[in-house]
Formats: structure tokens, C-alpha cells, sequence
């Protein structure tokens, strides 16, 4: 059922690129932590190829983080905060930008790999090349195509993390601010937007705890506990429940994601 869906979604993709006529299509992949986004883009990524012979290449955000030492730079010029991976202002935003014209001109093009397990990019001379031309470029990631909230809506905490750490609310107010200029450029080369929708925040806390297991398995690196996750996720939660909220209505396609990882294409 579930591939008839993704089939499905191929579908409507090849019809909004052909209607576009871009070199590149670009397709914006959102879902919040563990929603399934990678999975979801490479499955996709097999139809759009073997399907339809449409060469798709999958960018993931996570991978155009800034350096640990460019966040450490930030940490101390703005707010510590900033240390953390994740939140929109720890993205490495004008090279994905490049990454992504380079692509759309079918120049040759470096992807970044950032490593979790080390937090911090991957040598370059490590990073793959993409030559020749794409057809279709997939960007997933937990904030594509989010939009920055007013000014009001940073005033009250939210959560412990916010009331405790950012009680001047001087890191949330700087990360919207990045995201109402930078990122709005970023979101602005995306043709169509797709959103992984979970039912609830509350959700992102179980999900982010599978990878955790996962990421330590694969790497022999101890796993985050469960405060230290919920914590982590805590840095996310502000942005995401405003996404639950108001992405739904725009998106030009929506999957809900339940508890089972299951996926049903919303009407």
C-alpha cells in the first residue's frame, strides 16, 4: 500500500516538472526528526530513476551544517545555544544555495558529508561529485520550507530549555531572523514542497530516540540517553510545532506520519 503511495507522489512530482520546465527540478522534502525523510527521499529517488529515467540526485540538509568550529564561533559571539547542531543559523546556507545552482547549470558539483557520530563536516576531499546533468533534486530536511514567526510569537518561552538558557530570548530571535533572510533565498529555488506530517510533537521525542539507537549501532558510539534527547529535541520544538501548524495548508503535498511509521497521503 505503502509503495503505491510513494508511487504516487513519483507521479505528481514528473507532472509538476514537466509543467515547470526548469533544467533542474527542485523538490523541498520536509518532516520533522525521524519522520522518515531519508528513507522516503531515496524511495523516491528509485522511482523518479528506474521509473521514470529522470536521474535524481537526494541533498539532506543535515549535511550542510556549519563546521563545529563555525558554530563554536557563534556559540561565543551570540549566544552558547548555537553550539547545537540543528536550528535554522547552523546551516552552511550559501554553499547549499551554490550546490544547488551548480546543479540546476549541470556544473560539477562537491556534496558535503557531515558525520554525526564526530559533529562536524567530513574532510572535502571526501565529498562525492555530482557531474552531468539532473533532472530532479530532492532536499529533505526537518526545517525546508519553514517560514519565520512574528516577532510576538518569540516572546514567551515555550519550553524549559528556552525558559532557562534563551531567557532573553536572544538565540531564537537570532535564528528566525537567519530564517526570514538567508533560508527564505534557499526555500525560494524550490519548485514544489512535500511535507512528512507527524500527528504531534510528542512524536519527534520517540522517533529521535530510534535513531539514536540506530546512529550508535552503525557507529560504536554511545547513544544519547533519553533527558539528554529530550533536550536535544527541545532545541527543535519551537519551529516544528509552528510547521505542524501553518505548512500543512501550502504544502503541494502532505503524507502523515503515525507512531508505526506509516504513511497515508492526505486528501
Amino acid at each position: 500500500m505503502e509503495q503505491e503511495i510513494f508511487y504516487t507522489v513519483a507521479e505528481q512530482v514528473v507532472v509538476n516538472s514537466k509543467n515547470c520546465n526548469a533544467s533542474s527540478f527542485i523538490v523541498g522534502l520536509n518532516g520533522a526528526q525521524g519522520s522518515g525523510k531519508t528513507t522516503v527521499s531515496r524511495i523516491l529517488q528509485q522511482i523518479l530513476q528506474q521509473d521514470f529515467k529522470l536521474r535524481t540526485v537526494v541533498l539532506s540538509l543535515d549535511d550542510f551544517y556549519k563546521t563545529k568550529a563555525a558554530r563554536q564561533q557563534m556559540a561565543d559571539m551570540i549566544h552558547p545555544l548555537f553550539i547545537t547542531r540543528g536550528v535554522p543559523g547552523s546551516h552552511d546556507v550559501s554553499l547549499l544555495i551554490s550546490a544547488i545552482n551548480r546543479l540546476k547549470s549541470h556544473y560539477p558539483t562537491k556534496i558535503p558529508i557531515f558525520s554525526k557520530a564526530i559533529d562536524d563536516r567530513l574532510p572535502e576531499s571526501e565529498w562525492p561529485t555530482v557531474n552531468g546533468k539532473v533532472d530532479i533534486v530532492i532536499l529533505e530536511g526537518w526545517c525546508v520550507g519553514a517560514k519565520p514567526q512574528t516577532a510576538a510569537e518569540l516572546i514567551e518561552a515555550i519550553n524549559s530549555l528556552e525558559a532557562k538558557e534563551d531567557s532573553e530570548a536572544i538565540w531564537r530571535t537570532c535564528s528566525n531572523n537567519v530564517l526570514a533572510i538567508g533560508y527564505q533565498k534557499l526555500f525560494g529555488l524550490l519548485d514544489m514542497l512535500i511535507m512528512l506530517k507527524v500527528t504531534d510533537f510528542s512524536l519527534v521525542h520517540q522517533h529521535r530516540l530510534q535513531q539514536e539507537e540506530e546512529l550508535a549501532r552503525k557507529t560504536n558510539h554511545p547513544a544519547m540517553n533519553k533527558s539528554e534527547i529530550a533536550r536535544f529535541v527541545a532545541h527543535y520544538q519551537r519551529l516544528t510545532e509552528a510547521i505542524l501548524k501553518e505548512m500543512p495548508a501550502r504544502a503541494d503535498l502532505v503524507l502523515e506520519v503515525d507512531a508505526a511509521h506509516s504513511y497515508t497521503l492526505r486528501d
